[in-house]
């Protein structure tokens, strides 16, 4: 089963919801950290400065298990977008809650749309930082209820 997250503008009446923010984004970058092996960001820009911080933590993970593959297509840019994969280790957990209150802001000048995978390559969480929108597949052994209790997660039963 699967949750997802539309912004305040879709689901939400409350100001409240409209970005997971403050503690909550703070909380779901530790439990993501948690259940996850690796981390992805779509680079759009090529300019994003905090890729140099995420640089040393860089991997290439199987591409049988992993998708590299990046449905945007930027109007005018010579420039395709690309996912750069990180190892899940206290560092990445940090640069991504001291450079952020929100996990939609990672978008723009920074890094975009982080995607959590586990070691088999299935995605533990997905975010479309510019949509306000996201979404967590927790397996059965993996304890959400913190982040879907929140107002705004709602329970998806389609896969």
């Amino acid at each position: 089963m699967k949750y997802s997250f539309f912004g305040a503008n879709i689901f939400c009446l409350d100001d409240n919801c409209k970005l997971i923010s403050g503690d909550c984004y703070k909380r779901l970058v530790q439990i993501c950290c948690q259940y996850s092996y690796a981390v992805s960001f779509i680079n759009m820009h090529n300019n994003a400065p905090l890729f140099d911080l995420l640089q040393p933590y860089q991997i290439d993970p199987d591409p049988q298990l992993f998708d590299y593959s990046v449905n945007y297509y930027l109007f005018g840019s010579q420039i395709q977008p690309y996912k750069i994969f990180y190892r899940i280790c206290p560092e990445i957990c940090e640069i991504m809650i001291n450079n952020a209150d929100s996990i939609f802001d990672w978008y723009g000048d920074k890094p975009e749309d982080p995607t959590f995978y586990r070691k088999d390559g299935s995605i533990f969480f997905y975010c479309q930082a510019h949509d306000d929108m996201c979404m967590i597949n927790p397996q059965p052994r993996e304890d959400v209820s913190e982040i879907v209790n929140q107002i705004g997660w709602v329970m998806d039963n389609y896969n």
